[in-house]
């Protein structure tokens, strides 16, 4: 089976944008649970932010990028959310 390429283009970009309301969601939902468990949790420690170094990305290299920060944002939130709790 033969896609053209602006098929292509549209399924990549439908996927990007599921993909986006999906880490959204993700982020969202750990913010609720922080707030439902905030009387059982630690004050959380000022962290620092890391610098990657700047690195030219094609536009879809870049967009994919920003996804998985955001999941890495995600997952380190949930383990911070983990390391602050005390039952």
């Amino acid at each position: 089976m033969t896609i053209n390429p602006a098929a292509k283009e549209t399924q990549v970009r439908e996927q990007l944008g599921r993909l986006d309301v999906v880490v959204d969601q993700l982020v969202r939902q750990i913010e609720g649970l922080e707030d439902r468990l905030h009387v059982v949790l630690r004050g959380e420690d000022e962290g620092k932010s890391e610098d990657r170094p700047t690195e030219t990305l094609v536009p879809l290299a870049e967009e994919v990028m920003s996804y998985a920060d955001r999941v890495a944002y995600a997952v380190g939130r949930i383990i911070r959310l983990v390391e602050r709790c005390e039952l």
